[in-house]
């Protein structure tokens, strides 16, 4: 497998040639490294990177694209190797798992749909991949209170099928709790490993979703 790594040119962007070349032999390391645990069998896959006000995080857009955002400017030192040692590889890890459950932004046919217990479990699983190839690291979107899971199971079940469902108040907070959908799929797939401790988000990158909930036990 081949990993091309794209820097895409922004105004005001302070990034010089040492930190493209740290960046890109980060991303590429940690690539190569989920492509063989996924067994990912993609020939290339771009990862194409944009400097962004929004710090960081990514998307995979196609099953060979990733898009990538990263800080305008390092803060300081600290921030810099905090994001090349856990923000950068884990944004990696989380959208290389979802190339290899092929939950994209533009799917082929044969894709699963974009229904609202997909997406669920699809980021749980790739928020889990990131805690399990980086211990001791876990992402904010990734934390969750059990009585603030319980209060939003009941919209989850109303509206599991659903492929029109509002993304971004699930996921990014309009309406509702900020990274709510993330933090209900981890829910989920954390109750997988508890109740089968050999499962983990790697052996279950291929897994139907009903079989997952039906693993986890939560009542959905």
């Amino acid at each position: 497998m081949r990993i091309n790594v794209v820097f895409i040119p922004v105004a005001n962007a302070a990034l010089g040639r040492d930190d493209r070349t740290q960046i890109e032999r980060t991303i590429r390391k940690h690539a190569l490294r989920a492509a063989h645990l996924l067994r990912l069998r993609e020939k290339i896959i771009t990862f194409s990177v944009h400097p962004h006000w929004w710090e960081w995080g990514g998307s995979a857009e196609s099953k060979e694209w990733i898009r990538l955002r990263m800080p305008l400017r390092w803060k300081s030192q600290q921030h810099c190797s905090e994001y090349l040692e856990k923000r950068l590889p884990s944004a990696v890890y989380h959208e290389m798992h979802h190339l290899a459950r092929r939950d994209v932004f533009s799917p082929e046919k044969t894709y699963p749909p974009h229904t609202l217990i997909n997406s669920l479990v699809s980021e749980g699983l790739a928020t889990v991949f990131e805690q399990e190839q980086l211990p001791g690291y876990q992402p904010k979107y990734g934390r969750y209170q059990r009585r603030v899971i319980h209060t939003w199971l009941p919209a989850v079940r109303r509206e599991k099928w659903s492929r029109n469902y509002d993304y971004l108040a699930w996921f990014h907070g309009k309406g509702k709790p900020r990274w709510l959908g993330y933090k209900i799929g981890t829910y989920i797939i954390d109750h997988v490993k508890a109740r089968h401790p050999r499962r983990t988000a790697r052996t279950l990158a291929r897994e139907s979703v009903r079989n997952i909930l039906k693993l986890s036990g939560v009542k959905l």
